[in-house]
């Protein structure tokens, strides 16, 4: 599955391998700069959700809005992107769900995950987020960082030990 930005160039590709685990890669003009990128968390006291899925469903959407900050630089902010939502379901076991949303701007991408309401995953507790970001070269990367006390005390202990 592929999707590009609103200019056409910032490209992502979304795919499972062989053992249904998924991963993404991404272009900038036509350029690799993320390679084969795998997806997934272990979790607490259940099986990890990072392999063995299939594909369910798919959607694709725009949105182009331009909105007012009362600070900063700019007055007026465009927040233009494509997105791509794929829904991801185990294909043995507890057929737990996971969506996966994409979104691709003209200057980067972003995603993120979602855990759709169902039977087999009424809580869940991530020991670890596997999410790679397999960059093919010395590129320039924004992110946002998480403050250490939003990580659980289960994780902050088995780091330490």
């Amino acid at each position: 599955m592929d999707i590009k930005s609103p200019g056409g160039n910032v490209g992502i590709r979304f795919h499972l391998d062989a053992e249904g685990k998924p991963f993404y890669q991404s272009w900038f003009n036509d350029d690799l700069v993320m390679d084969t990128s795998y997806l997934g968390f272990d979790l607490n006291q259940a099986a990890g959700l990072k392999g063995d899925f299939e594909i369910i469903g798919d959607a694709q959407a725009t949105f182009d809005e331009t909105w007012e900050q009362p600070w900063g630089e700019q007055q007026f902010i465009r927040n233009h992107y494509n997105e791509l939502k794929v829904s991801l379901q185990e294909k043995q076991a507890l057929k737990r769900k996971i969506d996966i949303v994409f979104r691709v701007y003209d200057d980067g991408f972003g995603f993120r995950y979602e855990f759709p309401e169902q039977e087999n995953l009424k809580q869940i507790q991530i020991l670890d987020e596997l999410t790679e970001f397999n960059m093919t070269g010395d590129h320039t990367t924004w992110w946002i960082g998480q403050p250490v006390h939003c990580i659980p005390l289960l994780r902050r202990i088995q780091r330490s030990i």
